[in-house]
């Protein structure tokens, strides 16, 4: 491809510029994993910010239980927000995707939306210590499996083998 595959340590860190071993936002370091995929274990080392957009991960290629993918935050000084629209509900969603970890993340759903969202077969999967944050209404969810971005509808394997640990909801319907 003509593109290094990552492996090792690299940041997000919405201070500095995408360049090097920095991403300066979740999107494009999940732009970096699709086109590159991963020949190792890939950290993703968050820094201090608020990152206000919608992340979405695909099937990565090279993930693998040897061969995982983690987001590592610093709790509530990383906070990942957005204002979700109707046809597009998660902030954080993984569509096929698997091997991925999300650690120490503040995931806040402004508005009517999802926090975290599992669908096509994402398997093999991590929460752990993150805090979801959200309105108390409906139509505002946590952790949301389902078989669309814009509707929560049941279809066979949105997500299986998931540990789901430490997690703080607060809010959400």
């Amino acid at each position: 491809s003509g593109y290094t595959q990552l492996s090792g340590s690299y940041t997000i860190d919405s201070a500095s510029a995408t360049a090097g071993t920095n991403y300066q936002t979740f999107t494009a370091a999940v732009s970096a994993l699709t086109t590159s995929g991963v020949s190792g274990s890939v950290t993703f080392n968050v820094q201090t910010g608020t990152y206000t957009e919608q992340v979405s991960i695909p099937t990565i290629t090279g993930a693998s239980a040897t061969n995982t993918i983690t987001f590592d935050g610093l709790g509530s000084q990383t906070v990942l927000t957005a204002a979700p629209t109707s046809t597009n509900f998660p902030v954080f969603s993984l569509d096929s995707a698997s091997h991925i970890i999300i650690k120490d993340l503040k995931i806040v759903v402004a508005g009517t939306g999802w926090g975290i969202h599992f669908m096509n077969h994402s398997n093999y999967n991590t929460v752990t210590g993150c805090t979801i944050e959200g309105p108390a209404a409906a139509g505002v969810h946590g952790i949301v499996g389902s078989g669309s971005i814009s509707a929560v509808s049941v279809v066979q394997n949105n997500a299986e083998y998931l540990t789901i640990s430490n997690n703080t909801i607060m809010g959400c319907d």
